[in-house]
């Protein structure tokens, strides 16, 4: 029957109070009059009922949670029939209240376990339910035992830990476990449940047993696991006992998360800080070379033992080629011509390059066993490569500490280049570029001690160019520069390239013999006619030379500066006869 919206039922639902007309009349009227909370006029009787001849009414609510759920309501044709019925109509519509009650409450139980299992299917989380009662009861057989601390035990029995383990039955687990774990069905977990907790990783198990053992109804840990294809898997574990079986731990609801991603995510941070600290002592050592060799090979060896590069080379630009300066590995690195191979890639694009030895077409690896490579440009200086017998052997973190590596790398080869020149032009002659009289005094210091030791002779000698000064006054001193240029490069030429040949100041220039007399006489007369030839085609035929020589004799042992002082005072005589004085 449809409810009116202001109908007999309606007063019901809105007063949540029982309903009784004891007579209606054809006219609509009621006894006793039923009136809307809030008016005055009495609600009229629905003419449908008057035409089934409805003479008399009762509505008793059914109330339950405080809400009207349903109505009891009972029609008469006779008037008055529910007179004096008033408790028997209540105690009835109290037992319709029970039923509805109980029907109700099944069904709210009924939703409650279908979204509980929907959830628990459909959950992003591994789920178990899982029954601790035989581990319970061991343990509860070890207290009768008088065992007290259940850790110690476990010290010394630590079979006992893989004895609890596999007493742990699984009654059921959610799909997300069944993929998790890479298992064809629940049975196929159950069955390889060892599998999934192998000996090497019962530390948690012996975690959750301290936890029963103190009564706990809650658990959580971090530990590993591995999935049926033997993959590790490290897993945040949590698990609580239901309610109503705290006793027994028969029912025990257990939550898995992987956090494998998180954990080598973790490690490979620490990795990551522990290599850069490496790293930044490494570089601390670059800094304390001194020359090219030295530095690479600090950095080659920082980047096999810190970085883990098992074969590793360090080449350098020197003209048109990149020539290998440091390596570790068996396979011996080769140069390269410009333009060729990986390495000058690398140099001309300044950027990194890793992957497979096939992807790059360029690669030209000097074994055939080498299958992935990681190439990192040093500046414009030079190239950092590695390379390795396995495929995939390179990854982001190893391009980003090996592009630290060569940046420091470059700056201090550009220190050590900066330094080599500092001291180039310390001990040179910035006009002829030969060494100057500084490092005379500390050469001929040196070369003297040398002397002494073996018992060699040793022999320096003192030239002046003759009648320079004409020149100058004649050419300029700019061409009087040119000439001084040109005949160093005369002088170099004319003697053997262990000899050292110095600018001595002025037009004045030492060679120093290191192991001989300077066999004198032969010398400046060599000396002599390629200055004379030269000058003639130059147009300066007044120019000539003087020339002093003192020799150091292991019989007649002499200090460095009692030597030149020697060979300057037969110049001056050479200068003043015109001829070679010994």
């Amino acid at each position: 029957m449809k409810m009116r919206p202001r109908g007999f039922l309606a007063w019901v639902l809105k007063t949540k109070r029982p309903l009784l007309v004891q007579e209606m009349w054809e006219d609509g009227s009621t006894e006793p009059p039923v009136i809307w909370p809030g008016e005055t006029d009495p609600l009229p009787v629905n003419r449908l009922l008057l035409s089934l001849g409805v003479k008399s009414i009762a509505a008793i609510p059914i109330v339950w949670e405080g809400r009207v759920t349903a109505i009891l309501s009972l029609h008469s044709r006779r008037p008055r029939n529910f007179q004096g019925q008033e408790e028997l109509l209540s105690a009835l519509a109290g037992q319709v209240d029970v039923a509805l009650e109980n029907a109700l409450l099944y069904e709210r139980v009924k939703e409650e376990e279908k979204r509980c299992r929907h959830l628990f299917e459909e959950s992003p989380v591994s789920l178990w339910v899982e029954d601790f009662s035989a581990i319970k009861a061991r343990l509860d057989e070890l207290k009768n035992r008088g065992v007290e601390d259940l850790e110690a035990f476990l010290r010394q029995n630590p079979g006992f830990i893989e004895e609890c383990a596999k007493l742990i039955r699984v009654v059921e687990v959610n799909r997300t476990t069944l993929e998790l774990y890479k298992a064809g069905g629940v049975s196929d977990l159950i069955q390889r449940l060892p599998e999934v907790i192998p000996p090497e990783a019962r530390r948690l198990v012996g975690s959750e047993l301290i936890a029963i053992w103190e009564g706990k109804r809650e658990f959580q840990a971090v530990g590993t696991n591995y999935t049926l294809a033997g993959e590790l898997l490290d897993i945040y574990l949590q698990w609580r006992v239901f309610p109503g079986h705290e006793e027994r731990y028969d029912l025990v609801l257990v939550s898995i998360v992987d956090i494998t991603g998180r954990v080598q995510a973790e490690q490979r941070a620490r990795t990551m800080a522990e290599k850069l600290t490496a790293l930044h002592r490494a570089v601390q050592a670059l800094q304390r070379r001194h020359t090219e060799e030295e530095v690479c090979q600090a950095a080659v060896q920082g980047a096999a033992e810190i970085l883990g590069f098992p074969l590793c080379v360090i080449s350098l630009v020197k003209g048109d080629r990149t020539v290998p300066i440091a390596w570790v590995g068996e396979v011996r690195p080769e140069s390269s011509r410009r333009g060729e191979g990986l390495s000058w890639k690398t140099i001309e694009e300044g950027r990194s390059f890793w992957g497979n030895v096939e992807e790059f077409p360029e690669a030209k690896p000097v074994d055939e066993r080498l299958k992935s490579c990681l190439s990192v440009p040093i500046g414009k200086l030079g190239v950092l490569q590695a390379a390795a017998l396995e495929p995939d052997a390179f990854d982001e973190d190893d391009v980003r500490l090996a592009e630290i590596l060569a940046g420091h790398l470059n700056e201090e080869l550009l220190r050590v280049r900066l330094e080599e020149e500092l001291r180039r032009q310390a001990i040179h002659d910035p006009l002829t570029g030969l060494y100057n009289r500084r490092h005379l005094a500390e050469v001929l210091k040196l070369e003297v001690r040398r002397a002494k030791r073996y018992g060699h002779p040793l022999a320096v000698m003192i030239m002046d160019l003759d009648n320079f000064k004409l020149v100058n006054d004649r050419l300029g001193h700019l061409k009087g520069d040119q000439v001084l240029k040109e005949i160093a490069t005369l002088l170099q030429e004319s003697v053997r390239e262990s000899d050292l040949l110095f600018r001595y100041g002025g037009d004045e220039f030492v060679v120093v013999f290191p192991e001989t007399d300077g066999q004198a006489r032969k010398v400046a007369a060599r000396l002599r006619r390629r200055l004379s030839r030269w000058a003639k085609q130059q147009g300066l035929d007044e120019l000539g030379l003087s020339i002093g020589t003192a020799v150091w004799k292991p019989d007649a042992p002499v200090g460095a500066e009692e030597l030149l002082r020697l060979a300057d005072a037969r110049l001056y005589r050479s200068k003043r006869r015109k001829k070679l004085v010994i």
